[in-house]
């Protein structure tokens, strides 16, 4: 099965997957595979958007160490040059 790299993409297959459990076609080791691997997926889209939000906020002048605690990361931030 070719999966769509999108959100749709990885619904899709999860369904699949449990109907396939459920018609005994795969076993639930496979299924629980399945899913940690589309959690672990999932986990970095909210990383990439909670990002984007930061970028966006500090790019709109709002106070970055703010905006910074409010995404209750445990970030390493170091000093850069802009031009």
């Amino acid at each position: 099965m070719k999966v769509k790299k999108t959100t749709e993409g990885l619904r899709d297959l999860l369904f699949q997957e449990i109907e396939d459990f459920l018609e005994g076609k795969v076993d639930s080791d496979h299924v629980r595979t399945i899913t940690k691997a589309s959690g672990a997926i999932m986990t970095t889209v909210a990383k990439d958007l909670e990002a984007a939000k930061l970028l966006r906020q500090m790019n709109e002048g709002r106070d970055s160490n703010k905006a910074i605690a409010d995404l209750g990361l445990n970030l390493m931030l170091n000093a850069t040059d802009r031009e």
